[in-house]
């Protein structure tokens, strides 16, 4: 090699603070084109499956994942009190309803 031109182009992947140094993670030359094209081709996959642009595929993919999240944590809470009540250590209480005149009966 002649000169520093010659490594062509260069991809940096992840830049990581250790200590009081930056550990650099990079690719170069055709390695560094075919990671970008790859990249680029799954970040275009992912904006299709939510039919977003390529820009907004970080934000749609944080909101899935906190939604998802989400009800898997009212599911799980939803099965604790399934088996709580199950095994009679329960305090729910059967739903009320109103009557006309705002007194309580049971719906049973």
């Amino acid at each position: 090699m002649r000169a520093t031109g010659e490594v062509g182009p260069i991809l940096l992947r992840k830049l990581d603070k250790v200590r009081q140094t930056v550990r650099v993670e990079f690719l170069c030359g055709g390695r560094a084109v075919r990671r970008a094209r790859a990249d680029y081709e799954a970040l275009s996959k992912t904006a299709q499956l939510f039919s977003s642009p390529l820009d907004e595929v970080p934000a749609m993919v944080t909101a899935q994942l906190e939604t998802a999240r989400a009800n898997d944590k009212a599911r799980r809470k939803l099965e604790l009190d399934l088996a709580a009540y199950q095994a009679g250590n329960s305090t729910w209480r059967r739903p009320r309803a109103r009557t006309a005149c705002g007194a309580s009966r049971g719906v049973w």
